[in-house]
């Protein structure tokens, strides 16, 4: 399947957090793909049902996954296995990141 640029729907997930969403239109992909910029705090979340791939094109992003920090710069890959309480800190960081399957909001738990 191919997706293109031109049909990526943008998403404000809040004022720090830019999602362009390749796979929007589909449902229930085995795998799916996204470009986001980040230039702030996102979460802390749970992912219930869905592995997510980190790969980080410019910037840097720190991970704290459980009181542990995991910082990435360009080039660096995370793989966040379900169940597990993360945040994401990017400082003018471009992300491409990859759910299996694919995302669904209902399956984040935003937590304190």
């Amino acid at each position: 399947m191919k997706f293109s640029w031109k049909e990526v729907v943008l998403k404000h997930l809040s004022e720090n957090v830019k999602v362009y969403e390749y796979c929007d239109k589909f449902d229930n992909l085995p795998i799916d793909a996204a470009i986001v910029e980040l230039d702030g705090q996102f979460g802390p979340k749970i992912n219930k049902s869905f592995t997510e791939l980190f790969f980080v094109i410019s910037g840097n992003l720190i991970i704290v996954e459980n009181n542990n920090k995991h910082a990435l710069i360009a080039q660096d890959v995370y793989i966040m296995q379900p169940g597990i309480k993360h945040t994401l800190h990017g400082n003018k960081c471009t992300l491409f990141i990859s759910c299996a399957p694919q995302f669904n909001p209902m399956n984040v738990d935003f937590v304190s």
